[in-house]
């Protein structure tokens, strides 16, 4: 009887330890404590309106993400106030008859081209099922879309 209970617990051990190095969601879900080192991550706009980047970066202190905002127009029209959000989808932009006030997004603020910015935000997340890693990005002016991005990691 006792080796029964025994090989049910090896058994049991070998599974966890597949599951743990197959699965990389559940594996940083079970260690994200024991990972010390900052995750971050890039949504890099290149097009005929838009150029430049937004950086998220983990502050494992302070469990916030740090974003720096570095864009810019050669487009004089487009120099003023503009909102940044970010998609639950990465292809909401596949659809031109999309409704844009009924998708789930994360509204990050108005901010103007041509300048810097750097805020930290708690509601982001670059770790677990809910990281917005894989999601569209995109830059609106008065509810359109005048330019778009995938965040993806920076580093691997």
């Amino acid at each position: 009887m006792f080796n029964l209970y025994l090989a049910i617990i090896v058994v049991i051990v070998i599974i966890i330890i597949y599951i743990l190095a197959v699965n990389e969601i559940i594996r940083e879900e079970i260690f994200s404590w024991m990972l010390k080192v900052p995750i971050e991550a890039i949504a890099v706009f290149d097009d005929d309106l838009i150029n430049g980047s937004i950086y998220f970066t983990e502050d494992i202190i302070e469990g916030d993400i740090v974003v720096e905002v570095d864009l810019n127009s050669t487009n004089k029209d487009l120099l003023g106030k503009h909102t940044l959000m970010i998609y639950y989808l990465a292809n909401v932009f596949d659809d031109p008859i999309a409704n844009l006030g009924n998708m789930d997004f994360i509204d990050l603020g108005d901010y103007t081209l041509l300048s810097k910015y750097t805020f930290k935000n708690k509601k982001l997340k670059l770790r677990g099922i809910n990281n917005i890693v894989g999601r569209g990005i995109a830059i609106h002016d008065n509810n359109v879309i005048i330019s778009k991005s995938v965040i993806g990691y920076s580093k691997i």
